[in-house]
């Protein structure tokens, strides 16, 4: 049941992701389920990202997992939005405080209404666009 919630997740995400427009890119929430560990990243194309995330990551969360237990790691792409690279500086910026390592986060409130609002923004068919601006 929880496999198959999880597949059809992926299929609304990569429906959302062939209506966006070309050449957009993405901010995307993978978490990983067993360690609540959240990634917050920005990619073109996010679905394909989110499957490099799960062959690469996956041996180092296994090697993990099995001090805490003989568990095997489960990822899930939790949403995706129409983003601009600047947007996912400015989440990272946001959240430095639960930052665990690169682009990696615990779990925390701060992260939990970050990535809710990113997925209303998806619901809601916006986009994140943040324009930095060089000082003076």
């Amino acid at each position: 049941m929880k496999e198959d919630n999880a597949k059809e997740r992926l299929n609304e995400l990569t429906e959302y992701v062939k209506r966006a427009p070309l050449h957009c890119g993405f901010i995307y929430v993978v978490r990983e389920q067993r360690t609540r560990l959240v990634k917050i990243g920005y990619a073109l194309d996010p679905i394909k990202r989110f499957q490099s995330i799960v062959s690469q990551v996956r041996g180092a969360m296994e090697a993990l997992l099995r001090q805490i237990g003989n568990v095997e790691p489960e990822f899930e792409l939790v949403t995706v939005v129409v983003a601009s690279r600047d947007a996912e500086w400015f989440i990272h910026f946001l959240l430095k405080e639960a930052r665990i390592a690169g682009e990696w986060y615990r779990e925390s409130q701060i992260v939990d209404i970050v990535v809710n609002a990113l997925e209303i923004l998806r619901l809601n068919n916006y986009c994140l666009i943040v324009d930095t601006v060089e000082p003076g």
